[in-house]
């Protein structure tokens, strides 16, 4: 578009010099017809007077031999007047041609700069229509980024509600088998007991209570000493400031010292 610009301005400029041109000429050509109108006139005069005195004698000269008149020869003469006039029409149409060129020159500029116009508008438009929808983009993207955080937030929330449900619903499930294994204990049933006290542990590794409970139950009433050191160690590991600790540590170093294979540190 700015290529065309630059032709279509550098025609109307030589167009213009053109005019200038032509007006200059039409100018000269004025003021050589206005300086010698007289010398011309009688220029032609002189000679029209001469070609009559010659026409005169040819007709004497014929009369006497008994001729017929010739017509007298008329010589032609260039008009300067008329030429000047013929040159100022030449300039004149010249000048009009160019005149209406400049005008449809004009006329094509116009419509370029208009369809220009024309475009930037639309350009403008369109980076406008382009910046809103960036704007939509980058708004719907921190409202999607909102809504992912508040999910996570509610997934976390209810996997922790779900774990503590499960939790409490297993150490509830933990402390129903203790109560039933302690329940064995009393009525004799000393391996449901184990059996009740070995699911509660399953559930819950770390009740003190139950190692403690088993390794009582290991000792006195089945005589299985490596057991019930296992299940002691494990108790005072637990609860390292159990009030019968020392009592605890004694019975174990007894049932070590009737066997010493079943040395072993605390796990």
């Amino acid at each position: 578009m700015r290529e065309n610009e630059k032709k279509a301005w550098v025609t109307i400029l030589a167009i213009l010099i053109a005019l200038g041109l032509q007006r200059v000429a039409f100018a000269q050509a004025k003021e050589s017809q206005q300086i010698n109108p007289v010398s011309q006139k009688d220029t032609i005069n002189l000679i029209n007077d001469v070609i009559k005195d010659k026409n005169k004698d040819k007709v004497k000269i014929s009369v006497k031999e008994n001729k017929l008149p010739q017509q007298p020869t008329q010589v032609k003469v260039d008009n300067p007047g008329i030429k000047a006039e013929s040159k100022i029409k030449s300039i004149q149409t010249n000048e009009e041609r160019l005149r209406n060129q400049l005008e449809e020159i004009i006329k094509e500029l116009n419509l370029k700069t208009d369809e220009l116009k024309q475009k930037q508008a639309e350009l403008t438009n369109f980076e406008k229509l382009s910046k809103n929808m960036n704007d939509e983009r980058l708004i719907l993207k921190k409202t999607l980024e909102k809504e992912r955080e508040k999910s996570k937030e509610s997934i976390e929330k209810l996997q922790d509600k779900v774990y503590t449900l499960s939790n409490k619903r297993d150490l509830e499930m933990a402390q129903l088998y203790e109560k039933l294994g302690t329940a064995y204990v009393q009525a004799k049933l000393y391996e449901d007991a184990i059996t009740a006290y070995t699911k509660s542990l399953k559930i819950n590794r770390k009740n003190a209570q139950v190692h403690y409970d088993l390794g009582l139950l290991y000792k006195h009433s089945l005589n299985n000493n490596s057991k019930a050191i296992y299940h002691f160690k494990q108790y005072l590991w637990i609860k390292p400031d159990a009030p019968n600790r020392k009592d605890i540590e004694y019975l174990i170093n007894m049932l070590e010292s009737s066997n010493p294979i079943l040395q072993e540190p605390f796990r």
